[in-house]
Parts: structure tokens; C-alpha cells; sequence
């Protein structure tokens, strides 16, 4: 054990000690000269002004810079904060409801957001809907609160989830305002260092931020006068004596040496700013856990939110539905309503299609979406294919007659928006589907007219292969011959040349299935499913 010990003390050494020594040896040249000369002078000549000297030179090379350039640091940090004051008295009231002004949170309720309410500084914090440009979204505001374990729960939150709390949601028109807390950056600086020259002169400036905090006891600034202004300003001083160190900037490969410096100052900091002027909450929170309270719909916000006017509060009940278990709410059956409407494209959520509820409520909407959304970028219309490919038997049934007419209306398939497995499910069709996808595969100048993804492409050769039409195979050959992308060349080919043994007659239908792997979706136990159903045995 003993012999253990040694030998990973050893290797430890071997590891550190090249890096000190990488890390002393510019220095120690860099110093070694002046103060070689002085113990020169010293020793050998007896010339006290001489060696006097000498040290002066290395102290004037290893303080000089840092001093010159951190008073001018100093001196700019203080012009910077010379018109901040601040106005706050001791018996002026916390204010209840803020408005966060922040562009690293220009939505949403992010870091300084989550804080506030966590510590207790504010009871309510406003932020502009993701659409604030939008004239209906102008006057409305995502309110946010902190709210016990309880609260939490009768929201919807997971039990597990809650136990810190959470944060609850609702939107407002026109909420009042108690106070607006505003962050502008005035300067961002960053060092340059792009060669030797830029990294190695001791009098270039370094990274440099300047941030402005204001406190308005309003709504707007309009009309109004800020209580506070605090400028926080964050720089890059050099290292006193100067040293030579691996540039902390760089991340590349290579090392790089850049004089050593020491941030000064720092970021604008609402929550400590609050928390100066006003108690805070007795729960304390550590950055993890703040980050980890999950943010819900209140219970009592009283509409369905708008997708096209709060996508946030959308997300937020479609991340509650995909999550939960159990009948839906009115409020969620109405969301999920209003999303398959055919209007709407832009689905602000995960995979509502795992939770047979949300299925079952807008399987009769499914054929709409399709009809009126073909060829469109739509992540509803991705959706809505998702739930087909799944449909039981009888269901899908009722589906054929509209997915006739869908494959039979004009327009392309959009890449990257159609579902593989609802491709392949399409071979229950039978022929009909084989004029609309070769012409989603026919070249034209070397080009797919849409250029489908070879997830897609694949889907639609098994379904082309399960059905075993030989009049897909013309198109299939000359696709075959004109294959252009490299990366996806070997996988098509191979995708080709099985579809058309196949049709050929070379091979049974089993053959077909290997194409499945090769789609991404749900794996073997779809694939599986599929060929069981319909009694289709894997090729050997």
C-alpha cells in the first residue's frame, strides 16, 4: 500500500512540476537580468549606486506598468460612477411588484427573476410575453410569484418537484407596477489578442464591462425619476509585480503567455442591491437550486393561454400535459383544441403524443392539420403525424379517405417535418402512395425538389418497398444513379438496392423491415408491432 502511495505521489510530481516549470522559466528570465547585474556590481565592483541601480530596473519593470496602468483604471472606474447616487431612505416601503428591464432577460423569468421571488425581495416580478413587439402582446405582462410546496402541487407540479417550491405563471393586461429595475450595458471590452505583440504589452487594457443600475419607483420612465443609479463597473487590472502566465483567454491547443491580471469590480447585481435596502426571506436558495424550481401555470390564471400572443404560457401547459397522467383539465383540453385547429404551425412543447389523453382529444382534428398544413415548416403538423403513426388499426382506418386526399393534393413534403414512422405507415394505403413520393424522390438537376432528410427519404422507400409497386421502380433506378451527397450515399444506396430487390421480385416482403433500424423513431418494438400486425415475417 505504502509503495502505492509513493508511486502516485510520484506521477503527481512528474505532472505538476513541468507546469511550474513552464510557468517560472519566462519569469525567471525576465527578472534574472537586472538582478544579476546587481549582485554583479555588488560583489565583484563594490558599486553601491550601481547595483542600486540594477534593482531599480527590476523594480521598475516588475511594479511600473501595473501602477500606471491600474491608476488610469481606477481613475476611468471612478469618472464612470461620478453621477451615481442613491435616494432610498430607511422608511420607504419594499416594493411588491417590479418590472425586470434586463436584455440578457428580455422575457421569461430567468436568474435575477427566479432570485427575487426565491429570496423574498418581491412578491411579484412582471416580464414583457415573447411577442411584446406585437400590439396585443404590449399590454400584457407574465406575472411571476414564489409559492409553497402546496400551492405548487394544486398547480400540477410533481411532489418531488415542489418540495422547494416553485414558481407560478400568469398573464396580465396592464398589472400595476410598484417599481422598474433597469440594467443597460454601456461597454463591453474585450483584450486583444491576436499576436504576440497584443498579448505581451504591458500597458494594452484589458477586459472591460461597464453595467448601469436604476431603480424607478414606476412603471415607465416617462414622467418619472429614478431613486437610484449605481454603476458597476468590472475590469481587467494587471498583476503586481508583473508575471508572465498562460493566457486565460485562450482555450486553444497551444499556450499562449499574456502578463497575469486580476478581475476588479463586477456585474450588475439587482439582488444584492435589493437586499441591501430591504430584509429578504429566510429560505436561502444556492444558485443550483434556484435554476432547478420549476416555473408552472398558477391555478388561477383565468384564460387558456393565447399561442399566438404568450408562447411562453403555452409551452408551459403543453410541458404540464405531456408530464401528467389522468383525464385533461377544461383548460388543457381547450390548448390542445385551439392548437390542431389547422391555424395554428408553431407547437411551443415536447411530445404530447406519448399521453393517450391528449391524443384522444384531437384525433378527429389530425386530418385538418394535414389538409391544410402540406409542405409547411409546421411542428404541429410534425405533431399531428406523430399521433397517426400510432393510431390503433380502427382509428387509422377512419384516417384513410383524408390521407388519400393529403397525398393527392399539390404541394412538396417540407424536410425535416414529416414524421418517418407515419411515412412507413402510409404502405397500408397500398399504391396510391406511389405516384406522390417518387415524385418526392424524382431528380432535377442533381436536386430532391425539397431535399427531404435520409431519414425521410428512407421512411419513404420502405414504404414503397412494403408495398412492392413496379412502377416505382423506374424512378428508383435513375435516383439511384444520381445520388450527389456524399453523406448520404452509402446509407441510400443501400436503402435503394433493397426496395427494388423487393419490387423485383428478388426478395420477399420481409426484406423491407431492415429498412426500419435505419429510421430514427421508437426503436424494435414499433418496428415489431408493425410487421406483427400485419403478419410480415423478417427476412432471414
Amino acid at each position: 500500500m505504502a509503495g502505492l502511495v509513493d508511486l502516485i505521489v510520484l506521477m503527481a510530481l512528474l505532472l505538476v512540476l513541468p507546469g511550474f516549470v513552464l510557468i517560472l522559466a519566462p519569469n525567471v528570465l525576465l527578472y534574472a537580468a537586472p538582478i544579476r547585474l546587481a549582485i554583479w556590481l555588488w560583489r565583484d565592483r563594490r558599486s553601491v549606486p550601481g547595483a542600486v541601480l540594477a534593482l531599480g530596473v527590476a523594480v521598475a519593470v516588475g511594479w511600473g506598468p501595473p501602477a500606471v496602468v491600474n491608476q488610469r483604471l481606477e481613475k476611468e472606474a471612478l469618472e464612470l460612477r461620478a453621477e451615481d447616487f442613491d435616494h432610498v431612505t430607511p422608511d420607504m416601503a419594499k416594493p411588491r411588484t417590479v418590472r425586470l428591464d434586463w436584455e440578457r432577460e428580455a422575457s421569461g423569468c430567468g436568474s435575477i427573476c427566479r432570485a427575487l421571488l426565491a429570496r423574498g425581495l418581491v412578491e411579484r416580478v412582471a416580464s414583457p410575453l415573447e411577442n411584446a413587439e406585437d400590439l396585443a402582446a404590449a399590454t400584457h405582462e407574465g406575472i411571476y410569484r414564489f409559492a409553497d410546496a402546496r400551492a405548487c402541487q394544486a398547480a400540477g407540479v410533481a411532489s418531488e418537484a415542489s418540495a422547494m417550491g416553485c414558481i407560478l405563471r400568469t398573464v396580465e393586461e396592464r398589472p400595476k407596477i410598484d417599481a422598474l429595475i433597469r440594467i443597460t450595458s454601456l461597454r463591453e471590452v474585450e483584450r486583444e489578442v491576436d499576436t504576440w505583440k497584443d498579448r505581451l504589452d504591458p500597458l494594452g487594457a484589458g477586459n472591460q464591462s461597464v453595467e448601469r443600475l436604476e431603480l424607478w419607483p414606476c412603471a415607465e420612465v416617462d414622467g418619472c425619476l429614478p431613486l437610484v443609479r449605481r454603476t458597476y463597473v468590472s475590469q481587467e487590472r494587471l498583476f503586481s509585480p508583473l508575471l508572465l502566465y498562460v493566457d486565460r483567454n485562450d482555450y486553444g491547443l497551444e499556450l499562449h503567455r499574456a502578463w497575469t491580471r486580476v478581475l476588479h469590480g463586477g456585474r450588475a447585481d439587482a439582488v444584492a442591491f435589493l437586499a441591501s435596502k430591504w430584509p429578504s426571506a429566510a429560505r436561502r436558495l444556492d444558485e443550483t437550486q434556484l435554476q432547478t424550481l420549476v416555473i408552472a401555470l398558477d391555478e388561477g390564471a383565468p384564460t387558456v393561454p393565447d399561442p399566438d400572443l404568450d408562447p411562453e404560457g403555452t409551452r408551459l401547459m403543453l410541458r404540464a400535459i405531456e408530464d401528467g397522467a389522468g383525464p385533461l383539465s377544461k383548460r388543457e383540453t381547450a390548448l390542445l383544441r385551439k392548437m390542431f385547429d389547422g391555424q395554428h404551425e408553431r407547437l411551443p412543447g415536447g411530445d404530447i403524443s406519448r399521453r393517450p389523453e391528449a391524443v384522444e382529444t384531437v384525433k378527429d382534428l389530425l386530418g385538418n392539420v394535414l389538409l391544410a398544413q402540406k409542405g409547411r415548416d409546421s411542428s404541429v403538423l410534425w405533431m399531428a403525424q406523430t399521433m397517426i403513426a400510432d393510431l390503433p388499426e380502427a382509428d387509422y382506418a377512419r384516417m384513410r379517405p383524408v390521407l388519400k386526399v393529403w397525398l393527392a393534393a399539390p404541394g412538396s413534403l417540407a424536410a425535416g417535418r414529416n414524421n418517418e414512422r407515419f411515412l412507413i405507415r402510409l404502405s397500408d394505403l397500398g399504391p396510391v402512395i406511389v405516384a406522390p413520393l417518387v415524385t418526392e424522390m424524382t431528380y432535377h438537376d442533381g436536386l430532391v425538389p425539397d431535399g427531404l432528410t435520409i431519414g425521410e427519404t428512407t421512411a419513404a422507400m420502405a414504404a414503397l418497398c412494403l408495398v412492392g409497386d413496379p412502377d416505382a421502380a423506374p424512378t428508383l433506378r435513375r435516383r439511384k444513379l444520381q445520388i450527389k451527397d456524399p453523406r448520404f450515399k452509402a446509407s441510400e444506396l443501400r436503402a435503394l438496392n433493397t426496395t427494388l430487390d423487393h419490387i423485383e421480385g428478388r426478395t420477399a416482403k420481409g426484406a423491407c423491415l431492415k429498412l426500419f433500424p435505419d429510421v430514427p423513431g421508437r426503436g424494435e418494438a414499433w418496428a415489431k408491432q408493425f410487421a406483427d400486425a400485419r403478419g410480415i415475417a423478417p427476412a432471414p
